[in-house]
């Protein structure tokens, strides 16, 4: 756990009690001031130390008219936002602790992934220190009721003469609201208080000072009473709301929210503030030993062609990752920062080669479908110009885990054996085959030398006639000058280098000249091709060659 257990700092009964007598006072008839309310409000919103809620959002029929559940829990200095997965929706954590700062991914139910920063991070600081003016949990505008009831602008307005006595209760008023002094985005907001449920905001309303056309309001339709477990009284509570926004482009929209569940400073699941990590790490002065049992478990049994290693991983891990990219490790840490996701292993005659590098850090981090996993296959096998078929996209379904391949056994046994444990171990109802098709191509060959130098004022033409000024001059690296010609030739080809010496840095060219359009006669398509191939010879003093290659295809078809 990257955090530690945590359990939530109580209030003192008294006080609560004495402030809930404090509001009732109030509202027996005696005018409040300014500075009451504010200790009301802010006292209220304090004495709530731990606060898990479900709820019901439902979309406005402008965006769809979806329904979602989602969770939100707070404890103390700590919150856990996390969203309860939908189609499009997945989980995610905050935590602060004071000194470092916490971000965590989930897959469906389940933790995955953490980014831990060891720096005092005010945005999040600010957002987790006490509860928000999106009071009802809809927006992701993160903004304290605290700090803006207490902003040295509030004021109270005095209601208009002959205001109808019905109104909720006392209004405050805040100008020019920021949220810390370096805050750019000053907001007007307004806050309407019930003194019929302890002066908690009825109706928040703000904008941008900057962009007033832009408005946004939480209001609270029901209030509904919520036992308080610190000090087992009942205690209001937002029941059902509305979120709103309004821009000139789309006029009001607004989002229904219900509170289907809702606790107030009672105990929390400790795991709930349990930052998880995908690969834990070794026991110090045991890295050695978890290195080796790691390359034990991932070694393939005799005879077996493809392994799959689900989780939780074992310590190894991250120091087998660490063996074989030192370099990478030695600029980040990756330890604590994020994860890595499903790897492909190599293994040949008996030993664990070099595995595939993804990773992405914290909350970014995403189930990887199996399509990526047959890219990390085709570059362990070392399957240039890999191609994948896959009409019915079965290798868009989502899987986990690690895989070793015996590397050195044929490929179109590897891929059946692959996809074989996509199907019995992921679920996804796969069979893969390994082919090799021919493809038309243009090879490129000789060595670049002067007069042909790679700079940005060297401009090769494509057309045979003097340039007209109409054609657009394209720069870029030598890649994407080859990609250039394959797409000025028909029909288009890939194009190979067997340049001696290829540029791989990023020195630039540039290019210009008109693409040729299709034609049903072949012969002189080959002859338009084979004359702008014969000008870039002229140019560049290099071998262009109109020839075809075999390219490997892996297919993927639906088993039954």
């Amino acid at each position: 756990a990257l955090v530690p257990k945590a359990t939530p700092a109580r209030e003192p009964a008294k006080r609560i009690g004495d402030q809930q007598k404090v509001a009732e006072a109030k509202v027996a008839g005696k005018s409040v001031t300014l500075a009451e309310l504010q200790s009301i409000v802010v006292d209220q919103i304090r004495s709530i130390r731990s606060l898990h809620i479900s709820y019901t959002k439902t979309e406005p029929k402008s965006f769809g008219g979806k329904s979602q559940d989602h969770v939100w829990v707070e404890q103390g200095f700590k919150l856990l936002k996390r969203d309860v997965p939908g189609e499009t929706v997945r989980g995610y954590a905050e935590s602060f602790d004071g000194k470092r700062t916490y971000q965590l991914g989930y897959d469906g139910e389940q933790p995955a992934g953490t980014n831990v920063q060891d720096e005092f991070r005010e945005s999040i600081y600010l957002s987790v220190s006490s509860s928000m003016i999106g009071w009802l949990h809809t927006s992701g505008h993160r903004e304290s009721i605290i700090n803006a009831i207490r902003s040295p602008t509030a004021k109270l307005v005095v209601p208009k003469e002959g205001a109808p006595a019905s109104q909720p209760g006392p209004t405050i008023e805040v100008t020019e609201y920021r949220r810390s002094g370096a805050d750019q985005h000053a907001l007007h907001v307004t806050l309407v208080l019930d003194r019929e449920h302890g002066y908690l905001p009825s109706s928040i309303t703000y904008h941008a000072v900057s962009n007033p056309s832009w408005k946004f309001a939480h209001d609270v339709d029901e209030f509904m009473k919520v036992r308080d477990a610190a000090t087992g009284t009942d205690r209001w509570f937002p029941a059902r709301g509305r979120y709103k926004q309004q821009t000139p482009e789309q006029g009001e929209q607004v989002f229904t929210t219900v509170f289907n569940k809702v606790t107030i400073n009672d105990a929390l699941p400790d795991d709930l503030f349990v930052l998880y990590a995908d690969s834990p790490p070794a026991a110090p002065g045991q890295e050695q030993q978890a290195l080796a049992d790691f390359e034990q478990a991932y070694q393939l049994e005799p005879g077996q062609l493809v392994k799959r290693i689900k989780r939780p991983y074992l310590p190894g891990r991250i120091l087998n990752y660490q063996k074989w990219w030192a370099g990478a490790f030695a600029q980040s840490n990756y330890k604590t920062s994020g994860t890595f996701l499903p790897a492909v292993y190599p293994e040949r005659d008996g030993k664990l080669g070099q595995p595939s590098f993804h990773f992405v850090g914290g909350i970014e981090r995403n189930t990887v479908p199996a399509s990526d996993l047959i890219n990390s296959l085709g570059a362990v096998l070392d399957l240039r110009w890999r191609e994948v078929e896959d009409p019915d996209k079965l290798l868009e379904q989502k899987v986990e885990g690690d895989y070793v391949i015996r590397a050195d056994a044929p490929l179109d046994k590897v891929f059946a054996a692959f996809g074989q444990v996509l199907k019995t171990e992921c679920g996804v109802p796969v069979s893969l085959e390994f082919r090799e098709v021919e493809r038309p191509v243009v090879v490129i060959s000789g060595e670049i030398k002067p007069p042909f130098v790679l700079k940005p004022e060297t401009i090769l033409e494509f057309s045979a006639t003097a340039p007209s000024g109409k054609e657009v001059t394209e720069s870029g690296t030598f890649d994407k000058f080859m990609q250039a010609v394959g797409k000025s030739i028909q029909p288009n080809r890939r194009v190979l280098s067997e340049i001696k010496n290829y540029p791989y840095r990023n020195e630039t060219i540039s290019w210009r000249g008109t693409v040729p359009v299709a034609s049903d006669d072949k012969t002189q398509e080959e002859k338009a091709s084979r004359a702008l191939l014969d000008r870039l010879e002229k140019q560049t003093g290099l071998t262009f060659t109109l020839s075809s290659h075999k390219f490997p295809i892996i297919s993927a078809k639906r088993s039954q």
